[in-house]
């Protein structure tokens, strides 16, 4: 089911081919009986993606969460930033927990005087546990912008970092994030230290 419901687009190419196949017997043989092969073909195609637009997954919800916070980053939008994130939200960094709690104010106040050329999100991979109803998602960032630390300010080039969110399902289909890990790339230690 996956197929459908996750990437439907090798199955839409096949049949996608072989009405083109049917298309091209009926052209060399003149029956009938190909258009009607070549129709069911297509047919076939437009509803599997018609399946996939309809059933939103919940891999799929989980990554439109991770779009939407680098979006919002990105903007400087600090409330929908923490729109998405659960109250009890931890912070955590080498197996230890930074801030737990949902006391982010420090490291949002930092992120709110961070100034983004562009954040782009790649290399994202969303899973989601039906029975647990707790999901992460793994993704690298590249960010561009300028960040004001207590000396002075930071202007990073390309950032390239890592990341592994940890979700929970809070109401159906809703998902927020409730914990925030750094693999690669960023301190967050060095975020909480008070900038001037």
């Amino acid at each position: 089911m996956t197929y459908l419901s996750e990437d439907p687009w090798p199955l839409v190419g096949l049949l996608g081919l072989i009405a083109a196949g049917f298309l091209i017997a009926l052209r060399v043989t003149q029956q009938g009986e190909y258009l009607i092969r070549a129709l069911v073909a297509a047919g076939l195609a437009l509803l599997f993606l018609a399946v996939e637009w309809a059933w939103v997954t919940d891999n799929e919800r989980i990554e439109a969460v991770v779009y939407d916070l680098a979006s919002a980053v990105e903007a400087g939008d600090l409330s929908r930033v923490t729109s998405h994130l659960t109250p009890d939200v931890r912070l955590v960094q080498n197996d230890r927990t930074l801030i737990e709690g949902g006391r982010i104010d420090a490291l949002l106040s930092q992120l709110e005087n961070a100034r983004f050329d562009f954040v782009r999100v790649n290399q994202l991979e969303a899973e989601s546990g039906a029975h647990t109803r707790r999901g992460r998602a793994e993704f690298r960032v590249v960010a561009s912008g300028t960040f004001p630390t207590s000396t002075a300010d930071l202007n990073f080039g390309s950032l390239d970092s890592r990341w592994d969110l940890g979700f929970r399902e809070t109401t159906p289909g809703v998902w927020k994030v409730n914990r925030i890990t750094p693999i690669r790339g960023v301190s967050l230690g060095a975020l909480l230290r008070p900038s001037r």
